[in-house]
């Protein structure tokens, strides 16, 4: 059996795309590992390198070439459904891994702790056109070990380029259909994760995540984002009922709280203010401090 597959999924990264190939192929292991691509239908040259790659590595490289584009959530699980490996590491065509040994120590990990579910490792972080600053996302180092409680008091930062998971849990969590519908998948992935088994963390600096126009992470499609992950927190707070319905309640809150901001600076007075009642409603925590910044948008220092 294959021990490790590598899902990749692409979009538009012409720019990035053999630097994220490559950081895979400089990989070190005692294993057998696989890096199956999931290439949704680019406009740019992203495939043709693709294509390029899977011919120079045919052994190695498991490329799908999709006749539509499917959208980050469905590439990802259809990528995902052609891993063969008994673990799972994730990549996207913009970023890379720094580490040549980051598979073979993680994988390591797993092996010799069965009640973790996934294990991930800090990273860098930058912007682009400035790549010599490098920020280390992680300051504080979470315990090597830590449970569904730990992650929803200090929710450390999980990149997910620095993630290995078991497989079957993670195609276990697909049953919950509501995931194709949200952005950010990794980040609703973890909680789901953590309620089957423990979270690994691994203190070493392995992978380099990328900064850029087209990264969902530096959208600016702002009011979108937030929309879509209030609508992932509350099936979140439906999926645990009871037992985290008051830490859901509060991510329920900040998001209200974030749209509210999003809708003033949109000049969406109404609608700034059925977000900022509805988070009033759940907790009167933090509503003084958005109250100050929603006068300084709707005044213009903001």
């Amino acid at each position: 059996m294959m021990k490790i597959s590598v899902c990749m999924i692409t979009y538009n990264h012409e720019n990035y795309i053999s630097k994220a190939i490559e950081s895979v192929l400089m990989q070190q292991t005692n294993f057998d590992y696989e890096l199956v691509i999931g290439e949704d239908c680019s406009t740019d040259r992203t495939r043709e390198i693709c294509i390029d790659y899977k011919n120079k590595y045919p052994d190695k490289i498991n490329l799908l070439l999709h006749e539509k584009n499917l959208g980050i959530n469905l590439n990802f699980k259809k990528t995902l459904d052609a891993c063969k490996g008994e673990y799972i590491a994730n990549l996207e065509g913009d970023d890379y891994w720094t580490d040549p040994l980051k598979l073979r120590d993680q994988v390591k990990f797993l092996n010799n702790n069965p009640d973790c579910v996934f294990c991930y490792t800090n990273s860098y972080k930058f912007t682009e056109g400035n790549e010599q600053v490098k920020e280390v996302l992680l300051h504080e180092k979470p315990p090597q070990m830590y449970d569904m409680d730990y992650l929803l008091k200090f929710r450390p930062h999980i990149l997910n380029l620095t993630r290995v998971y078991r497989k079957l849990p993670l195609i276990k969590i697909f049953e919950n259909d509501w995931l194709f519908k949200v952005m950010k998948l990794d980040y609703f992935i973890q909680f789901l994760m953590a309620e089957m088994g423990m979270i690994g963390y691994i203190d070493n600096i392995t992978a380099c995540y990328r900064n850029h126009d087209g990264s969902i992470l530096n959208s600016t499609k702002l009011l979108e984002n937030w929309e879509n992950s209030l609508l992932g927190i509350i099936k979140l707070k439906e999926h645990f009922y009871p037992k985290y319905n008051q830490v859901f309640l509060l991510f329920q809150q900040y998001h209200h709280f974030e749209l509210a901001l999003e809708y003033l600076h949109k000049r969406k007075y109404f609608k700034w203010l059925k977000n900022f009642i509805i988070a009033l409603n759940i907790s009167k925590a933090h509503w003084y401090y958005y109250l100050k910044k929603s006068i300084k948008i709707f005044i213009g220092r903001n």
